[in-house]
């Protein structure tokens, strides 16, 4: 699945900054299940909008994203960061980070909006999303389950099934490894018989034969490390049947509420297949959905480019949506990468 993504946003602020000087240890439950995290605010008693960080995957807690946190705080949003289910001091099954359920994990971020939505401090009809990598599936199914989520920023998202990002997600690695493209292709007949293996519409011995065939490739390796391939009605195969064709489009399909999508350059990162989802998301555009896509040329799939922070380039474009400014090109996010901005308290003016 998708590599852990660390997301380290750093907005360049001018002006008077409001201070995150509330910090509060919050629980909330999504049924049998207790969630930890921690909610900052801004100072003062006015009833704030908020946002709520949703994981990518792997073992998230709520520290990947307190320093994203405190910079929306500084412009006026509450932000509650929190354990991903079973890890940290969220309770849950301890695999369930891997084993996942996207009912579950967003079950998870509804439980936390509802949360927010009974604070006196927040405003109940400006509560949003921030989703990366992996929270991009989740956030769409936790939108349409709340009911009460007013925007989302989305970063480096696959608008595909997991079975496509992962078909995608292996062929770009090899690629990056040096693999050239006959031995990519192979991989990838591999592949398209293995997912079909997994979804149970081919015998096994079809999949077993064509491993024999390709055992001593060099690229099997780095495809499977096993020595033999994986059973038909392996554990891993049962629980993958139950989240491989999920696709976030349908619930997209039944949200109205205005989306930020923030990508990398489809060159540069192999962990989301960005051609794809941008030409996904320009149709879905089409039908009067209140998008605005942007990628950033070499940047990677944390919008870093050549190893340093370039994350300024995204917030060019988040100032701009925020402030309702939806003309802002990369090109001129990049001439602006210097430049100091802030978010628009405008936005929900």
């Amino acid at each position: 699945m998708k590599k852990r993504l660390f997301v380290i946003c750093v907005f360049c602020l001018f002006g008077s900054f409001l201070q995150a000087n509330t910090s509060e240890e919050i629980y909330f439950k999504n049924g049998d299940i207790t969630l930890a995290g921690t909610l900052l605010m801004p100072e003062g008693k006015k009833s704030f909008p908020a946002v709520v960080f949703i994981h990518g995957s792997g073992q998230e807690t709520r520290d990947n994203y307190l320093k994203e946190a405190e910079k929306w705080v500084e412009q006026g949003y509450a932000a509650l960061a929190y354990d991903k289910r079973g890890v940290g001091k969220s309770q849950g099954d301890a695999n369930a980070w891997n084993y996942f359920s996207f009912e579950d994990l967003a079950g998870d971020a509804a439980a936390a909006v509802q949360f927010l939505s009974e604070r006196l401090e927040i405003d109940k009809q400006k509560i949003g999303f921030f989703a990366a990598s992996q929270g991009g599936w989740v956030a769409p199914l936790a939108a349409v389950k709340s009911g009460k989520v007013a925007f989302m920023v989305i970063q480096s998202a696959s608008v595909s099934t997991v079975s496509e990002d992962r078909i995608f997600e292996r062929a770009a690695r090899l690629k990056a490894e040096g693999f050239n493209d006959a031995e990519i292709a192979e991989v990838r007949e591999m592949h398209l018989l293995d997912e079909d293996v997994s979804r149970g519409k081919y015998a096994f011995e079809k999949f077993a034969q064509l491993w024999e065939q390709h055992k001593n490739k060099r690229w099997l390796s780095r495809y499977d490390g096993r020595r033999e391939p994986m059973e038909a009605e392996h554990a891993y195969r049962q629980w993958y049947r139950s989240v491989m064709d999920f696709e976030p489009q349908q619930y997209l399909e039944q949200l109205s509420i205005p989306v930020l999508w923030l990508y990398g350059d489809a060159a540069v990162d192999r962990f989301c297949p960005v051609e794809l989802s941008i030409q996904r998301l320009e149709q879905m555009k089409a039908k009067n959905r209140d998008y605005h896509i942007l990628s950033f040329p070499e940047a990677d799939h944390s919008l870093v480019i050549h190893k340093k922070n370039a994350l300024l380039l995204r917030n060019r474009c988040l100032n701009g949506w925020h402030q309702k400014d939806y003309n802002c090109s990369p090109n001129q996010a990049i001439r602006a990468a210097k430049a100091t901005f802030s978010l628009a308290s405008s936005f929900w003016a």
